[in-house]
């Protein structure tokens, strides 16, 4: 009897392949990749984004929680109540070395002076209550300075930057200096003034208030040149806006105050620098605020100049498509 044909055309073979198994589906199918680009999106927008899981290592898990805190830039002088003046200001934030008294550093100076050195100081908010909150890690963030003097008296230059190391000055120095590490300036009020942060393998581990001073996080910085300010006494000027902290913490509680504990839960199979890679161009993800606000002002001359702004400023170009979409690389085993 002759031997039947496979549809390949041999004989006597069967060329049917088996299905094969679905690699997404082991590495947690839609649900992780749904997760993983939700955390994306939160990175890319901290202040208005959903809230969500970030892709860390381990185990570990906590509750999520977002905090807004503001800081007023003030310099010592010799100077008039309710006089104009212009001020110098750095301030760098830095999520992970986060307590009531540590977190940010800051100096400001009258125009042209010089920074002696810099204050440490911390936002006061639920993350800082060590009543409460026994382990904290920083999700996402956004650091931004926003102008309130009147628009005609308005003047000076912000610079905004990330670096991922912590902000220190040892010797007396000018805001020039502090202006060089900035990797995007504009005229003050030009445009939003505001940098995205991002995670360091440090910033992944929970951290607790016995220990905040490692030098190794993510830090987002704001450096400030001649900026319109008002004398608040004969001895103390503000500066016209203020610098705004918006940070997505994952917490964990003091057990024995609330009698809850987090559950330990499996880690998505994307880590924090697929995702990051995946952006594409990262100074778009950092700048992404920037970008979706210039985009906003459409056509027009003040359209045109943002416009301009963006392509000369430190390069930046318009947003990576492949920040924005909704794709991730296949995981494969």
């Amino acid at each position: 009897m002759a031997k039947t044909r496979s549809k390949g055309g041999k004989k006597g073979r069967n060329n049917s392949r088996k299905p094969r198994p679905n690699r997404m589906a082991k590495a947690g199918g839609n649900a992780a990749i749904a997760a993983a680009l939700q955390w994306r999106r939160l990175l890319a927008d901290p202040c208005t984004g959903d809230l969500a899981y970030p892709c860390y290592s381990g185990v570990d898990s906590g509750y999520l929680i977002r905090t807004v805190d503001t800081f007023s830039p003030t310099a010592a002088g010799t100077f008039t109540v309710n006089g104009n003046t212009t001020l110098d200001f750095v301030f760098a934030y830095t999520p992970s070395n986060t307590s009531t008294n540590t977190g940010f550093k800051f100096a400001c100076t009258t125009a042209g002076g010089i920074f002696p050195s810099l204050s440490t100081d911390g936002p006061d908010n639920f993350i800082t209550n060590a009543a409460v909150v026994r382990g904290y890690r920083p999700v996402a963030a956004c650091l931004k300075f926003v102008p309130v003097g009147a628009i005609q008296a308005r003047s000076g230059e912000v610079g905004t930057g990330y670096m991922p190391d912590t902000i220190d000055m040892t010797v007396s120095t000018t805001v020039s200096a502090f202006m060089s590490l900035t990797q995007r300036r504009a005229a003050n009020g030009e445009e939003p003034h505001e940098i995205n942060w991002l995670p360091t393998a440090a910033d992944e581990n929970f951290t607790t208030f016995s220990y905040i001073s490692d030098p190794g996080c993510g830090t987002n910085f704001i450096v400030a040149r001649g900026i319109d300010a008002k004398g608040i006494s004969v001895t103390a000027a503000v500066v016209s806006g203020y610098v705004e902290m918006t940070t997505i913490w994952e917490w964990t509680p003091v057990v024995s105050i609330l009698g809850v504990a987090a559950d330990p839960k499996a880690p998505n199979p994307y880590n924090s620098q697929q995702i990051i890679a995946s952006a594409g161009d990262i100074k778009s993800l950092l700048n992404s605020g920037v970008q979706r606000a210039v985009s906003s002002l459409g056509n027009g001359v003040a359209g045109a100049a943002m416009r301009y702004a963006r392509r000369t400023f430190m390069g930046i170009s318009n947003p990576s498509a492949r920040m924005f979409g909704e794709s991730l690389p296949r995981i494969m085993y």
